[in-house]
């Protein structure tokens, strides 16, 4: 049964993540427009450009091969806790202006709608985790 929900829960995150990351490839000189727009110094917009959506498909591949499963774990719940933070200094108005640069659908949902979000894939990834220690430690025991 974990084993079920930990592959449920990366399924999702691998969707989640290739969705993203090619609705900012698809649109890139949107992207490009949007992340400039962003509140963020202009040298690391330039770099974000590229890292982001190129990140993005790194976790989902990582995700993918179970070798690499446990550390696209962490990476992702890093990013998506940057992700996070940054959604709620959007919220508490930290910054003057802030359009979205999200990739797809997500960019439809308002700056609390987002918060929630993030927040369930938080715990998704944070679940995930838990289980793959859970799942590689009980065939450590059972091998």
């Amino acid at each position: 049964m974990k084993q079920v929900l930990l592959a449920s829960i990366c399924m999702l995150l691998i969707i989640l993540f290739s969705y993203t990351a090619s609705a900012k490839l698809i649109d890139l000189q949107l992207f490009k427009l949007e992340l400039r727009n962003q509140p963020l110094p202009h040298w690391l917009t330039g770099i974000l450009i590229y890292v982001l959506p190129v990140l993005e498909i790194v976790l989902a591949l990582g995700i993918i091969i179970n070798k690499y499963r446990f550390g696209s774990l962490i990476g992702s719940l890093v990013l998506m806790l940057l992700f996070t933070i940054y959604t709620m200094l959007v919220l508490f108005h930290f910054f003057p202006k802030v359009p979205c640069s999200c990739g797809g659908v997500i960019k439809y949902l308002n700056w609390k709608q987002h918060l929630f979000f993030n927040l369930f894939v938080d715990i998704l990834i944070v679940w995930a985790i838990y289980l793959y220690k859970n799942v590689n430690q009980h065939k450590r025991i059972h091998a």
